[in-house]
């Protein structure tokens, strides 16, 4: 039975938050600033293959380093959208089952060693919120955790503002789209194709390749900012609080600047 379409239902905002929900690379990084729907794009591109008879095939991951962040953020918000598509909630597990048997569900890595929880596991689509809080090597060991046996595009999404413990490897990873000194410079939303290359030693280094190439995965970064929100953006005392911030912490939430940083002056 085909649905009927309903007046409330959720539907992406135009511009950035519609680019993120239309990629299909393999990864993918939204926003750097507060306010541009980031939570919802990760919520909803969760559920992109729950009804295309993949049933308990398809097993969607969504992160945040804490439980607490998880529980009034992701979840909280998840409770908003996913019953009206007939999904239950398994609280002991912290997933929802839709009726089709697919899954999506939230976790955490406080500790660095907590990635190691989900060895042995199976998942198409991993995503973190607010991934500068989480390690470099908690994020790429979750790539080890991306396989199909059904044919399911895997992919790995991330939303975050500049900043916190992870600002500099996130800044680094994305650099073709976030450093003006970048050799390599690459449009925003425009998906560029990586491959590593094993240097003497343990350093692991990429190179930008053509696509197609064998071993190499897509990536991009589509910006979003408060008034890419029309939801927030009408909201002036949100608006206000953004702008009562310390000039540095203004300008990486209010402005997705990743290249400000604290000095003399700027608290």
């Amino acid at each position: 039975m085909v649905r009927t379409p309903h007046k409330d239902d959720w539907r992406p905002h135009p511009g950035p938050q519609t680019r993120f929900l239309s990629l299909t690379c393999f990864e993918a990084l939204y926003g750097g600033a507060a306010g541009g729907g980031k939570s919802d794009a990760l919520l909803v591109d969760a559920i992109r293959y729950v009804g295309r008879g993949y049933g308990s095939g398809y097993h969607a991951l969504l992160l945040r380093r804490t439980f607490p962040e998880l529980q009034k953020s992701l979840i909280k918000r998840s409770w908003e959208l996913y019953p009206r598509l007939g999904a239950k909630y398994n609280e002991q597990k912290k997933q929802w089952v839709f009726p089709g048997g697919e899954i999506v569900e939230f976790g955490h890595v406080q500790r660095e060693k907590d990635v190691y929880k989900y060895q042995g596991a199976e998942f198409q689509y991993v995503g973190f919120d607010e991934v500068t809080s989480f390690t470099e090597t908690q994020y790429l060991y979750l790539f080890s955790r991306l396989r199909s046996s059904k044919g399911v595009p895997c992919r790995v999404r991330a939303a975050t503002n500049p900043g916190n413990e992870g600002h500099e490897w996130v800044f680094k990873r994305f650099g073709a789209w976030l450093d003006p000194k970048s050799e390599t410079p690459v449009a925003f939303g425009k998906v560029a194709y990586f491959k590593r290359r094993i240097e003497s030693g343990d350093d692991l280094l990429e190179d930008i390749v053509e696509k197609g190439t064998e071993d190499a995965n897509g990536r991009t970064f589509v910006p979003a900012k408060l008034e890419d929100n029309p939801s927030l953006f009408n909201d002036r005392k949100y608006a206000a609080k953004l702008n009562a911030l310390d000039p540095v912490t203004r300008a990486r939430l209010k402005d997705g600047n990743w290249l400000i940083k604290p000095a003399k002056g700027l608290y």
